[in-house]
């Protein structure tokens, strides 16, 4: 973990902040992935693929946070950041996606 850490010249240690942000974001996701499991057996449905889905979301964000914390640490010390497109992108489209579950199980017969 000390190597996430990094030393930089950022007074606000913005990477540190944005680090614990998708930290949260992780376990935020979680979260409302165990609600859609709940809701999912509730209208006995198979809440199977609701679990690979909010794993695989939740693995993306745990395994590239670790690289954008890196990349924004190097960015700082060079003077020239670069935004991390993909992962938000991503992780937007897994949450639509939950959001499209949860509203085909709430409006299933």
């Amino acid at each position: 973990m000390a190597r996430l850490l990094d030393a930089h010249d950022d007074p606000g240690v913005q990477p540190e902040r944005t680090h614990l942000a998708w930290l949260r974001t992780m376990l935020s996701t979680g979260i409302v992935g165990l609600f859609a499991i709940r809701l999912a057996t509730h209208v006995d449905a198979s809440p199977a693929w609701i679990l690979v889905l909010v794993t695989a979301i939740m693995l993306t964000v745990g395994v590239s946070q670790a690289r954008r914390h890196r990349a924004a640490v190097t960015g700082l010390t060079r003077g020239r950041l670069e935004p991390a497109l993909v992962p938000v992108l991503g992780l937007g489209l897994g949450v639509i996606l939950l959001g499209v579950a949860a509203l085909v199980y709430l409006l299933a017969p």
